[in-house]
């Protein structure tokens, strides 16, 4: 090390095993301290392993069981809903963003917060994600939406996505494979802890650009924001996380602050989607912002491709 010194930090984990607890028939009780020590590392403090988090252990390891094997055989209980993108100015139905729901067969309905970061973790993120953009892109092609001037198809990309090193390479291979326009999609990322715009991520956006595919950046303004990023990845749109929309009506801070963030995308030649409008007050303060695209409840919540099926007249001019 050259003959420099370096810090050495040395981290402890306690966990106390309630007495109480009850032994299953796959269970030892060095394993239930182990468990208790991941979770003491999770969150940060001394944890007591009783037979609440003991439950909670068991149901999570059955939660990753059944979305591995929904997810081996075919998708099963997934499902993409669409919900609609305003124009601000026209009040025309611009755009859908597609959003992946689950529905497990030993648990019912899973939020997608919860469902998502269970793939990311297991590493089934990837295959996930390509079946839902697959998914989108060929119900929009079978809608005839793609033929429509000015329509954006919108869809989530995980952190992890981004760092894969083929992304780019399996996008342009979906859009050839159904002969749907890289000018009628838009991949969206969101800024976390977990992105790191590394030059391959940087590198592998600029090529979606190139090909006339948009990128927006989603929850701008949350805590993991960055202006630096807004320099060094040239995103088309940014999106809005519906706090700043839920109590504008009474809050002159956020007002001026989504007047701010307006003119901040339209300096960087970008669009902003105001997201989580469910109010026409809410709606009618937004759009004097100069927002440029709406979502939210007021307009639709997001639809199974069977009701959004009623709907694509509202696309057409």
């Amino acid at each position: 090390m050259s003959g420099e010194n370096f810090p050495v930090y040395c981290g402890i984990s306690l966990c106390v095993l309630d007495a109480k607890t009850d032994l299953g028939e796959d269970d030892t009780l060095t394993g239930l301290i182990e468990r208790g020590l991941d979770r003491s590392k999770s969150e940060g403090k001394i944890v007591t392993y009783d037979h609440k988090i003991d439950e909670e252990f068991k149901q999570h390891l059955k939660l990753e069981v059944s979305l591995r094997e929904c997810i081996k055989q075919g998708m099963k209980g997934f499902d993409v809903y669409y919900q609609p993108i305003v124009c601000a100015k026209s009040g025309r139905w611009r755009g859908l963003e597609a959003l992946c729901r689950w529905n497990s067969p030993d648990f019912g309905p899973v939020p997608p917060l919860v469902f998502i970061h269970e793939a990311e973790q297991m590493g089934l993120i990837g295959p996930l994600g390509n079946w839902v953009l697959e998914t989108a892109i060929g119900q929009c092609k079978y809608w005839g939406l793609d033929a429509i001037d000015g329509f954006l198809l919108e869809v989530n990309f995980s952190p992890l996505q981004m760092a894969d090193r083929a992304l780019a390479d399996n996008v342009l291979q979906l859009l050839h494979q159904y002969d749907y326009p890289g000018s009628r999609l838009c991949i969206e990322i969101t800024e976390s802890r977990e992105l790191n715009f590394s030059e391959h991520v940087i590198a592998s956006i600029k090529n979606l650009l190139q090909h006339n595919i948009d990128v927006a950046l989603d929850d701008f303004g949350t805590g993991y924001s960055s202006f630096q990023n807004l320099k060094n990845v040239l995103v088309s749109m940014l999106k809005t996380e519906r706090q700043f929309v839920a109590d504008i009506e009474q809050n002159d801070y956020l007002k001026n602050l989504f007047h701010t963030m307006v003119n901040l995308a339209h300096a960087a030649s970008m669009e902003l989607v105001a997201e989580g409008i469910e109010t026409k007050s809410q709606l009618d303060l937004i759009l004097e912002t100069g927002a440029d695209y709406i979502q939210g409840y007021y307009y639709s919540q997001p639809l199974p491709s069977s009701e959004m099926a009623k709907l694509i007249d509202k696309f057409k001019p």
